[in-house]
């Protein structure tokens, strides 16, 4: 099988759970190695041979000491490079649910035995993938009230070998900026391809498509999240903070948006016609009388500059006043912070972007989205 993979699809060949997220059950095979095939495909089903003479060393078990065994249970049970809990031992049938419990089976295992564990949760099958070389990018897509798809500008994942579990979520290896560094035209077609599918699989509301720009300047997708994460730093909050709207505004947007289409299922209508009534009247009024603006200043650090970023979000979703950003770079020089620059990580990412003309990607979109922003600014 794994002869007939290479010879179909090339290496490296990428194995993917079908049903998990986060690259939680991906494990890229890079070489020609028979063991590390089978070791990815036990991960992506969620599943561990246990063997004398295996990858997984029972017999080496009792030699290690109590912290030691407890660093390579916990490693095996891993959910994003093991098999994750509850574990059930397949030849018994026991469930485990607890790493202590999960030691003490592994001490009561003979030695000469083979056991195969396995989360609960295990999948039933994987799928093998060509594996694509390419700029990385993720790039979000809304919609307006007559649901047309408005593509966000993308974001380039970058400086990472493979945005896996670990680097998404564990190191500060990758890098991320907006847009893609590429051509103008290249971009463009990337926002073009994400809108196409958007509309095409009916999604609606929002949607964090993800895929890779081949150095043909071809676009491929293989990612699109209906759901895509809502932590504040999250990339559809970047991508939306790229036209305006803060992270208010666009929960604000996600609630107005995903009233209208459930209108549009026929289920509830007259009690979510009355929610998207009283929401446009509160927004109108909004618009009609403005609340009072409040500045909130910060010097040249790093830590001045999260913390207003945090009072400002704060200022912004009490919904009592108007929050704004003022960088107070010495006693001569001071410079109001758009929406747009909200997410820049430090202050020297904010200089540079306020020393800097917007890219011309940027501006266009802005253009094309302002009849959905101006709604909620």
């Amino acid at each position: 099988m794994f002869q007939s993979l290479t010879d179909h699809l090339g290496l490296p060949i990428v194995i993917k759970a079908p049903h998990q997220g986060s690259s939680i059950g991906v494990v890229i095979v890079r070489d020609a190695d028979l063991t590390q095939f089978c070791r990815g495909v036990e991960q992506c089903f969620f599943t561990m041979s246990v063997q004398p003479d295996g990858w997984s060393k029972l017999a080496e078990w009792s030699s290690l000491s109590e912290i030691e065994k407890q660093d390579q249970a916990q490693k095996m049970v891993s959910l994003d490079s093991g098999i994750s809990f509850p574990v059930v031992i397949e030849q018994t049938g026991e469930v485990i649910i607890h790493p202590a419990e999960f030691v003490q089976k592994l001490n009561g295992l003979p030695t000469d035995g083979t056991f195969s564990l396995a989360s609960v949760n295990a999948e039933d099958e994987v799928l093998f993938e060509e594996f694509i070389s390419g700029q990385e990018f993720s790039c979000g897509v809304i919609q307006d009230d007559d649901q047309m798809a408005i593509a966000l500008p993308p974001t380039e994942i970058y400086n990472a070998q493979s945005f896996d579990f670990e680097t998404k979520y564990k190191t500060n290896v990758a890098k991320k900026r907006i847009p893609v560094e590429t051509s103008l035209e290249n971009n463009r077609k990337i926002q073009m391809a994400v809108a196409t599918v958007f509309t095409r699989l009916g999604i609606n509301v929002y949607s964090r498509i993800d895929g890779f720009l081949t150095s043909a300047g071809d676009v491929l997708l293989h990612d699109p999240n209906t759901i895509p994460g809502m932590s504040p730093s999250s990339l559809i909050f970047k991508q939306m903070a790229e036209i305006g709207l803060n992270l208010s505004n666009s929960l604000t947007y996600l609630i107005r948006q995903s009233l209208r289409e459930r209108i549009r299922t026929g289920k509830d209508t007259f009690h979510l016609k009355n929610l998207l009534t009283n929401l446009d009247a509160h927004l109108a009024d909004r618009k009609a009388n403005p609340l009072p603006e409040r500045v909130v200043s910060f010097g040249p650090s790093d830590e001045s500059f999260a913390t207003a970023k945090n009072q400002y979000n704060q200022l912004a979703a009490s919904g009592t006043v108007r929050p704004s950003l003022m960088y107070i770079k010495n006693k001569t020089e001071s410079h109001e912070v758009p929406v747009f620059f909200l997410f820049k990580d430090t202050i020297e990412e904010l200089e540079t972007a306020l020393s800097q003309p917007r890219h011309p990607l940027l501006i266009e979109t802005m253009e094309r989205s302002a009849h959905i922003t101006q709604r909620y600014v």
